[in-house]
């Protein structure tokens, strides 16, 4: 037995012991009591004398403990029971643990304050884990959503295929991501490129020894392989330079590390269709729809699945202005520029379906709502 299962064990029987202790002083100072479907005198003795059995055979468990005697049978049940509810916790603890790092890892470029130079950043704690996460470059909000992008495709990649290695053409990753120069696109997967390598990943608990208490690279970083000229082609300069890059692929490795930690949960599951939507015109949507979709994911099955408040939305955006900046730099606009963008980038998402939950008439009105939403295709 380990020592982890005898502690539990322990454990296990003194609280038995003092539960039927308190119960049984209850049964003693109630006058009518109710068992095994009979109420009265008879009842109250039968229970009482029910109660001073399981005593007895907890403190005869005790007894057994303290002495390492583990061979009767009433022994071998309570031990049974220990184990199979510390095999539960241990799914409950590893669930926990799944969503926290699925959070960190799914979203770990959105910055947790505003006015941190957006230096992109997630840490939190749990009763189980605590990690931290960051890119200590301070890339622009734009090249952030543009890795959270990235993210999203080498995600359900991982999650089709199991491979920490993401090949992609990069006219498929131009097509996806609405980009129609081919230099742009390598331009933006450079700064891309040096956001996710300066990104860190330290956990101190509930980790392998190996990885405890160190700091972890999770990508090795996106490489541009442009391809050679085929046999027969004359193209020179700039049309040459252009075909070898349009005809190339990217590819993107992400470290075992963030494989293992990334398979222990479910999957948040993203649309790939709202990889096109414009982050300069809409630049608040793509974080909007990423954070629908976690809430719902995590809340699936749960009345609260389909509703979250705005206050809740609106922090997955660090653009988006707070009360205090517009009233003293903004003029008070609190609809032009707060509500009317929200609903304008809300509008700009594919594949969900949402409205307020009362009617939005002021400030006051928008971040007393919530926001009632249907995802429409999430497959």
């Amino acid at each position: 037995m380990t020592k982890a299962l005898a502690k539990a064990l322990g454990r296990y029987l003194e609280d038995g012991l003092q539960s039927n202790k308190a119960t049984l002083e209850k049964l003693e100072k109630t006058s009518i009591v109710s068992y095994q479907g009979k109420t009265g005198p008879e009842a109250r003795e039968e229970a009482i004398g029910q109660r001073k059995a399981t005593i007895e055979l907890y403190e005869q468990l005790l007894r057994e403990f303290q002495a390492g005697d583990f061979d009767s049978a009433a022994m071998k049940m309570a031990t049974q029971i220990v184990e199979d509810q510390e095999k539960e916790k241990l799914k409950v603890k590893q669930n926990k643990n799944s969503t926290a790092f699925e959070l960190a890892i799914i979203s770990p470029i959105i910055p947790a304050k505003r006015g941190n130079g957006y230096q992109a950043q997630a840490s939190g704690r749990s009763n189980e884990i605590t990690y931290d996460l960051q890119a200590t470059n301070k890339p622009s909000m734009e090249t952030l959503i543009e890795c959270r992008k990235i993210l999203h495709i080498w995600n359900d990649n991982f999650n089709k295929t199991g491979s920490h290695k993401l090949e992609m053409p990069l006219k498929d990753y131009m097509k996806l991501v609405g980009v129609t120069s081919a230099s742009k696109a390598r331009d933006r997967i450079n700064r891309v490129n040096d956001t996710l390598l300066s990104i860190r990943f330290l956990s101190r608990q509930d980790l392998p020894k190996y990885i405890r208490n160190t700091t972890i690279h999770l990508f090795q970083g996106i490489q541009t392989d442009e391809r050679k000229p085929e046999p027969g082609d004359t193209a020179t300069g700039e049309e040459a330079d252009y075909k070898a890059l349009y005809n190339g692929k990217i590819v993107l490795i992400g470290s075992e590390v963030l494989g293992s930690l990334y398979s222990l949960g479910k999957v948040v599951p993203l649309l790939q269709i709202n990889l096109a939507i414009d982050s300069q015109r809409f630049p608040w949507a793509y974080n909007f729809y990423v954070r629908l979709c976690e809430h719902y994911t995590w809340n699936e099955g749960k009345p609260n699945a389909n509703k979250i408040s705005v206050k809740a939305l609106i922090k997955a955006e660090p653009k988006v202005p707070s009360y205090e900046y517009v009233k003293t730099k903004l003029g008070r606009q609190y609809r032009e520029r707060i509500i009317e963008p929200f609903e304008k980038n809300m509008a700009a998402i594919r594949g969900i379906k949402w409205e307020y939950d009362r009617p939005v008439k002021t400030y006051k009105d928008f971040m007393a709502a919530y926001i009632l939403f249907e995802v429409l295709d999430n497959a």
